[in-house]
């Protein structure tokens, strides 16, 4: 599912669409795709196929973080000065609601 988000990503073989990447990265990040994860949480990050949501970003990013993805940690870093606690709260309630149980 990942490596389908990234052929759409990229328009490898198939026409680009980040509606459709964003899709297939999250149906994976869902089943617990480290790299899915930060591929999803760029996307929300840069707002490509959908709404821009910082929060939403960054709870991929620390829920990839927590897998052990490098990637991840390093974004962190960068959004964490630019969210509120508050926000950040926000994005691990809603990740929390989305993860299958």
């Amino acid at each position: 599912m990942n490596l389908l988000g990234v052929q759409y990503y990229l328009g490898a073989g198939v026409p680009r669409d980040f509606a459709a990447a964003r899709r297939w990265f999250e149906s994976a990040a869902l089943k617990n795709d480290l790299n899915a994860q930060c591929n999803i949480a760029m996307l929300y990050l840069r707002g490509l196929g959908g709404a821009q949501d910082f929060m939403r970003a960054y709870a991929w990013f620390e829920r990839a973080d927590q897998g052990g993805n490098p990637r991840a940690k390093a974004y962190l870093a960068v959004m964490g000065d630019s969210l509120t606690p508050n926000q950040i709260t926000k994005g691990r309630l809603w990740l929390q609601q989305a993860l299958p149980r």
